[in-house]
């Protein structure tokens, strides 16, 4: 919606009793909404807003914003502003603190590592994921309900699916970093409370102790092999095993490589299950809980969530 003009008219009222003063302004407004266009002239006169003061007098205050629709003027408003130095009693519902409840939701969860950080292997030392245990889970959600300006804030988009980067004090309790992610539910249609628009804006704050970064066993059919690449005497070059030829002078590299295992006939075949590797990327022949290598995956920005209306 687009304000096509918001000028003041010449005529102002004064009221003067005892310590008491009042002001009224008034307003000619033109919008190109035919429906509604209250809450959006406010927003084009953020200087009338609820609370803002009078240009000649620092005391009185904007207690009520007052726009009516002309009949049959196509979007022509008559803007009434009034203001006084008694403002008690009045509310605006943007800075309105939330109200923070909490729950817990039951989910099933996949978990291919248990509470101690060690893969789900059996006494062969193979990932038992057929099928993969599945444990009943539940995560306690902070819902959170506060009012919002019309005009939306970056935020809203910013922090889809985040984790919290800070830690984090609801209800009195500290939610240290990684702890937390954003879930927004929904934003409300503009509402007007003593002149003042706003949205009721609702969103989720999903606490998990462990953190929601994702812990994955480091498994695949290829491995990294070290290799070097050496000059042969007639300029050409080749590509050979590093550790066959440690004393030849090369460039080292490391080419991704098909795993073969030895099969009872002594033969080199590929393995039916992926085999685990190490940080390095080899094959490890007896996997354990001290060589497996664990691979951290985070899903959602790192976003500092005290920024969040939460207070």
């Amino acid at each position: 919606m687009a304000i096509l003009f918001f000028d003041e008219t010449d005529e102002e009222e004064e009221r003067r009793e005892r310590d008491r003063r009042e002001y009224t302004r008034f307003f000619v407004a033109k919008s190109n909404n035919l429906t509604d266009g209250g809450v959006h002239l406010q927003l084009k006169r953020p200087d009338l807003r609820l609370f803002s003061p009078h240009p000649r007098d620092n005391q009185a205050l904007v207690i009520r914003f007052n726009p009516k629709r002309r009949k049959g003027g196509l979007g022509m408003f008559d803007v009434q502003v009034e203001y006084s130095n008694d403002a008690a009693g009045l509310e605006d519902p943007l800075p309105k603190r939330p109200e923070i409840e909490l729950s817990m939701v039951e989910r099933t969860r996949v978990r291919f590592i248990d509470d101690d950080g060690n893969p789900c292997i059996n006494t062969v030392g193979d990932l038992i994921d057929d099928p993969a245990p599945e444990v009943d889970e539940g995560d306690i959600v902070f819902s959170v309900k506060v009012n919002i300006p019309v005009r939306l804030e970056a935020w809203i988009l910013q922090y889809a699916n985040a984790q919290n980067n800070d830690t984090v004090r609801l209800r009195g309790l500290f939610c240290d970093p990684g702890t937390l992610k954003f879930k927004l539910r929904n934003v409300g249609l503009p509402q007007v409370t003593n002149g003042i628009g706003f949205c009721e804006c609702n969103f989720e704050l999903h606490y998990k102790a462990d953190g929601w970064t994702e812990l994955i066993p480091n498994r695949g059919w290829r491995q990294l092999v070290k290799r070097k690449i050496i000059k042969l005497p007639n300029k050409k070059t080749a590509t050979v095993d590093a550790d066959e030829l440690p004393e030849e002078k090369g460039k080292i590299v490391f080419e991704p490589e098909q795993i073969l295992v030895t099969t009872k006939n002594g033969t080199p075949d590929k393995p039916t299950t992926a085999p685990f590797l190490d940080a390095d990327g080899r094959y490890i022949e007896s996997p354990t809980f001290d060589n497996i290598h664990l691979l951290k995956f985070r899903f959602g920005p790192l976003k500092p969530f005290n920024d969040l209306p939460l207070k």
